[in-house]
């Protein structure tokens, strides 16, 4: 069960699993990559914003946000292939914004320092503070939501500190034990 389930319960209480807790487990209480559109839709949605709004921002939050590459894509496809609204790019959306999202360089974007940071002394506190304050920058400065890049990036950032928690870039995506553990999360129960 997620952690901070009763701090949105009014939402669903399973929406780190796209409320099916029986198919989707998760088993350190937090959410998976594709679920990044599916929980702020639902968010958007409890909030009285239309679908087409809702589906919009929450495609910023998730695709145009994490800008994944197509390896990633098809995994999540095949995880949760139910789920085809999180998983295409759009035509008429300029991704290139986000297109080095997964590069060490922009590892604020997601709540988490390069492995130089790490090494030069940078905490996870560090890392997750610096991300939630991309993250409110990023939304604080959309114009009042009409920059759907930058909202989106925004929520994906904030929804990162609490999945990623400021680990390094090699013990997140890098092939060793630590990152493994991750990498299932990753498809399994969190970002």
């Amino acid at each position: 069960m997620d952690p901070a389930a009763e701090k949105t319960a009014s939402i669903a209480p399973y929406t780190y699993g796209n409320n099916n807790p029986i198919s989707m487990v998760d088993n350190d209480g937090r959410y998976a990559v594709s679920v990044h559109y599916d929980i702020t839709y639902k968010a958007l949605i409890k909030l009285g914003y239309s679908k087409e709004r809702a589906d919009l921002i929450a495609h910023y939050s998730s695709t145009y946000a994490d800008h994944p590459p197509a390896g990633a894509s098809f995994a999540d496809f095949m995880l949760h292939p139910l789920e085809t609204k999180t998983h295409q790019y759009r035509k008429g959306i300029d991704y290139s914004k986000t297109a080095d999202s997964q590069l060490e360089k922009n590892s604020q974007w997601h709540s988490r320092m390069s492995d130089a940071e790490a090494d030069a002394g940078m905490t996870e506190q560090q890392a997750v503070n610096r991300g939630l304050k991309f993250g409110w920058d990023n939304i604080f400065g959309s114009d009042g939501g009409k920059d759907f890049g930058k909202l989106g990036q925004g929520i994906h950032a904030l929804q990162d500190a609490i999945a990623h928690r400021g680990t390094k870039t090699n013990d997140h995506l890098g092939w060793n034990l630590p990152s493994l553990g991750k990498f299932y999360n990753d498809l399994y129960g969190s970002t």
